[in-house]
């Protein structure tokens, strides 16, 4: 099949999986008007900041990979590149990871590595999220009733594609992160952030829309979002996992949750990547930057309140 096929047949499913979404939601609507009714601020305000703290820590744990692979940019300036590629990854992952490593290589193209290895950087961190998935999958077997050896299974595959990808650094500069213990220490500590505001998140949400979610349910719902989020629907992921995981307790409910995540994490995303479009900004002017470098950090804050007002209104 012809790559211009197989972008129809990818766009044609995203939309029929979208549209399936939308009647479904369409056909319970007083019950997820009334789940949505039901969630106080503070919920809100509370999954925004957990998803801000979310997004900060895999910048972090990007700038150490790219870092380890041989970019001598300024810290701060790759956390300006990754806010705003970190936001497009709620349209598509690889859309924000090539927006990463296209704005990395216009900004200080002479002190980065190559293309090949900026995209070879973005593995490390992805190997690390499956060996924390394999211990959350065992979360599955509940709302799903997936296998007992599920968690196992995939606990042993990503340990051996760490191992090979290990050994494979020796000869990729893109995979420096993963031969240097401090970095993969780094890492996977990010890593453990991520998993667990994004699980605090769920529970948040789950339980202000009015299902009856534990740990295991939040953490089910990470594990089930990031597993339809390879199915080409962007933002819809979410929604539709909690719509397949919790749509037996409720279809209106577990719409409302996935929406509800979707919403505070693009107004958190937002918020992040207009300080780090700010930032940039700002200290493009040496003399504004010597000036007052805190005041782009105070109009960051601002964002993020106005960003939190329009969502909650």
């Amino acid at each position: 099949m012809r790559s211009s096929q197989r972008s129809v047949a990818t766009a044609l499913v995203g939309v029929a999986l979208l549209a399936g979404i939308t009647a479904m939601l369409a056909h319970h609507r007083h019950d997820f008007a009334q789940a949505v009714g039901t969630v106080p601020l503070v919920s809100l305000l509370a999954a925004i900041v957990l998803h801000v703290v979310t997004v900060v820590a895999r910048t972090e744990a990007w700038v150490v990979s790219v870092r380890a692979a041989g970019a001598g940019t300024e810290r701060r300036a790759l956390f300006q590149i990754g806010s705003v590629g970190f936001a497009a990854n709620v349209i598509s992952s690889s859309i924000g990871a090539a927006l990463r490593i296209w704005a990395l290589r216009r900004k200080d193209g002479a002190n980065v590595p190559s293309a090949p290895a900026l995209v070879a950087a973005e593995v490390p961190v992805l190997a690390i999220q499956l060996i924390l998935t394999g211990f959350m999958a065992f979360s599955l077997s509940g709302p799903l009733g997936a296998p007992w050896w599920t968690a196992p299974a995939i606990l042993c595959v990503a340990i051996a594609v760490l191992l090979v990808l290990m050994r494979a650094g020796r000869r990729f500069s893109g995979l420096a992160a993963l031969r240097n213990s401090r970095a993969r220490w780094r890492m996977a500590a990010m890593v453990v952030v991520v998993a667990a505001c994004e699980t605090a998140r769920n529970l948040v949400l789950l339980r202000a829309v009015g299902l009856p979610a534990n740990g295991f349910d939040a953490m089910a719902l990470l594990v089930g979002a990031g597993v339809v989020g390879i199915l080409p629907i962007g933002p819809g992921s979410t929604a539709g996992a909690a719509m397949l995981i919790f749509g037996t307790a409720g279809v209106g409910p577990a719409a409302a949750a996935g929406l509800l995540l979707t919403a505070t994490g693009f107004a958190a995303d937002l918020a992040y990547a207009g300080w780090g479009l700010a930032d940039m900004f700002w200290r493009a002017c040496p003399k504004r930057a010597r000036r007052a470098p805190q005041v782009v950090d105070l109009g960051a804050a601002l964002g993020f309140v106005a960003a939190a007002a329009v969502l909650v209104t």
